[in-house]
């Protein structure tokens, strides 16, 4: 489960426990050791780049702990992408194939029959997990076994998921769909019994993978319906924000405790309407961002609020906020995003960003490269 800390020094000291060993040998089993780090890393709490130099600074980085640099190095590839494009949500490609661009019904009710990905689907909604190798079989049965467009079924996972990254998410659904590259990722009956430890049968899953990639959507996955997502910002009470001389702004992706600390600085997280229009999230999700803000910044503030009525209310004051792709509308003083290696343009290859970073820490990667 994910670890219930109160200080970044208390996440340091669990990164300390991960045995990236077994989380290299198990790590694609649905019951393996994974780390639940990433709705810290998402929310901004630590970076990537910390958890890296923390593991420099440790001695952990070894041969055994390549698979968890490469999942960690993953999601920083995501995100560099997103930065150095303005929109990954309207990715052009051949939709000649697709049913449907909404949901199977079957998939949002955890009612496909495939037991796992059911039991994956329930457990999603109500704990806000899923595993990361279920994440890419839900995201096949959407695409590519329904054929449904991958943006709405993306949006669908995103609003439950506690460490919901638009985009981890967003571009590992389009890999999946074969948006990004020239093949559709696929998972048969066998490969789920494999890696969920189960022995189901007789389904629409257990063909051949030729089979899969040819066959008709599936009967009981022909209902499609529109989703309704929506955040419920009206039930938070905004705090009294007093127009002063600096005022540094946090979003739901930038709560790091440890930006402009040195400062005496009125401190507000702004929850802007439109962005949980256009990016809803659930009740669940939502008090997580509250409660994880409140802890590691206790003097923060809460503004339910557009950006444009910030400068309003404040006109005279400094406004700094963190550089993300949410926040490209802010005015003000930019703190620059931290990447392991550079992003001024991106790699569209995860290949080749992932040799840039492993050259950047070497001589402690050579042997790995």
């Amino acid at each position: 489960m994910i670890p219930d800390v109160k200080t970044r020094e208390e996440i340091f000291r669990y990164i300390d426990t991960i045995d990236s060993d077994m989380y290299g040998r198990t790590r694609n089993y649905v019951s393996g050791a994974v780390t639940y780090l990433s709705p810290y890393i998402s929310r901004g709490v630590i970076t990537i780049p910390e958890v890296i130099k923390h593991l420099r600074a440790v001695n952990k980085i070894t041969a055994r702990s390549e698979k968890f640099l490469q999942q960690l190095i993953w999601r920083e590839f995501w995100q560099q992408q997103w930065f150095c494009q303005v929109d990954i949500d309207h990715a052009v490609y051949d939709t000649s194939h697709l049913q449907s661009s909404h949901m199977s019904e079957a998939i949002v009710n955890g009612q496909t029959g495939i037991t796992q990905l059911d039991a994956g689907i329930k457990r999603l909604e109500k704990e806000g997990y899923m595993h990361n190798h279920m994440r890419l079989y839900v995201a096949s049965l959407c695409c590519n076994i329904a054929k449904s467009h991958w943006l709405e079924p993306a949006k669908w996972l995103y609003y439950y998921l506690l460490d919901g990254d638009w985009a981890s998410n967003a571009l590992s659904w389009q890999w999946v769909a074969g948006v990004t590259r020239q093949r559709q990722y696929f998972m048969n009956q066998d490969n789920i019994n494999k890696y969920t430890k189960t022995v189901q049968k007789d389904t629409f899953l257990d063909q051949p993978y030729d089979v899969l990639v040819t066959q008709a959507v599936p009967n009981v996955l022909m209902k499609y319906q529109p989703l309704a997502l929506k955040t419920s910002l009206e039930r938070i009470q905004s705090d009294p924000i007093t127009p002063s001389n600096e005022i540094a702004l946090y979003t739901s992706y930038t709560l790091d405790p440890t930006w402009l600390m040195d400062q005496s600085i009125q401190r507000v997280l702004l929850l802007e309407p439109s962005h949980f229009d256009q990016y809803p999230v659930s009740q669940q999700v939502l008090d997580f961002i509250l409660k994880i803000a409140k802890t590691f910044i206790p003097s923060i503030k809460i503004w339910v609020a557009e950006f444009d009525h910030c400068l309003k209310h404040c006109p005279n004051s400094q406004i700094y906020y963190q550089e993300h792709p949410f926040t490209r509308h802010f005015k003000g003083h930019q703190t620059k995003r931290q990447f392991l290696v550079s992003c001024d343009k991106p790699y569209f290859q995860f290949f080749k960003y992932y040799k840039a970073v492993m050259k950047s820490l070497s001589p402690l990667t050579k042997r790995m490269l």
